[in-house]
């Protein structure tokens, strides 16, 4: 079963993403800062094999906790961001897909399964 990171400085938006990611049968990890968040990776023996991170959390830009995470094979990012960048972005590089917010579920649902394979 694959495991999910989310961070999301918004409680309660997290939790609607974590519902979402639940009934996709994910086990979620929240955590509200890009802090918690690299403290979970330093912490647990059981790494997600996906990230979803805000890009604006409290203290730290999203794209500065993604650089900072450590490398790992197969692990996928997703940016949650208000607009996506260009290609050629430095945002773009570093990231595996985009969630807009309020594009609803579907756009969850599509971005896992074309990411994550099914176990």
């Amino acid at each position: 079963m694959h495991r999910v990171l989310l961070i999301e400085q918004d409680a309660d938006l997290g939790e609607l993403y974590a519902l979402a990611l639940e009934k996709l049968g994910l086990i979620v990890h929240i955590a509200t800062t890009g802090t918690q968040g690299l403290d979970h990776f330093k912490n647990t023996s059981k790494f997600p094999s996906l990230v979803v991170v805000d890009n604006n959390l409290p203290d730290m830009r999203g794209v500065d906790f993604i650089r900072q995470l450590p490398r790992m094979n197969g692990l996928k990012i997703i940016l949650i961001t208000d607009h996506v960048p260009d290609e050629s972005s430095e945002e773009a590089s570093l990231v595996d897909g985009f969630l807009i917010p309020n594009n609803g579920h579907q756009q969850i649902d599509r971005l896992i399964k074309n990411l994550l394979p099914t176990e």
